[in-house]
């Protein structure tokens, strides 16, 4: 029997959750990391965004699928969202752009209604309104806005 797309997706989140929290060794043999040196850093500045986002902190990145997904802590809105809010925890964008030698342009959202990135889980109230759909199509929704991996890709193609 073949994992459902929805499956993969929520181990793949988890699976990222997991390394960010030091649960996972890169390395089989334990003891000091290896011997790092940078030779290079360059301050990109401020990234472009949707120009109604004021601010984000605590972003982490990651590769998912051919794309530069990003989780950010707070989010801080210019005009408030479908539930009147202008402070949001734990929001998402993602790029195709996967080198950041010229910046990292073309940052995308699941907007609300309204046209404001969204919380990653949705709050309470969008839950209620949500309710009468199951957990799995939910999921779907949310992956099938990443639609099909780039086709530099060389990660199965499987659509979500």
């Amino acid at each position: 029997m073949r994992p459902s797309s929805s499956a993969i997706l929520l181990a793949s989140l988890l699976a990222i959750a997991m390394q960010g929290c030091g649960l996972f060794s890169s390395s089989p043999s334990s003891g000091p990391a290896p011997a790092l040196s940078v030779v290079q850093a360059t301050d990109l500045g401020p990234l472009p965004t949707n120009p109604d986002i004021l601010g984000r902190d605590g972003g982490y990145s990651a590769l998912f699928q051919g794309y530069s997904l990003w989780l950010y802590g707070d989010t801080f809105l210019a005009k408030p969202n479908y539930e009147d809010r202008t402070l949001l925890s734990d929001t998402w964008s993602f790029t195709t752009d996967l080198n950041a030698q010229d910046g990292i342009p073309g940052f995308r959202e699941r907007l609300d209604s309204v046209g404001a990135p969204t919380m990653i889980p949705p709050s309470k109230r969008s839950t209620r309104l949500t309710t009468a759909l199951s957990a799995k199509r939910r999921l779907a929704e949310i992956a099938g806005r990443f639609g099909p991996p780039p086709s530099s890709s060389t990660l199965p193609t499987t659509p979500l």
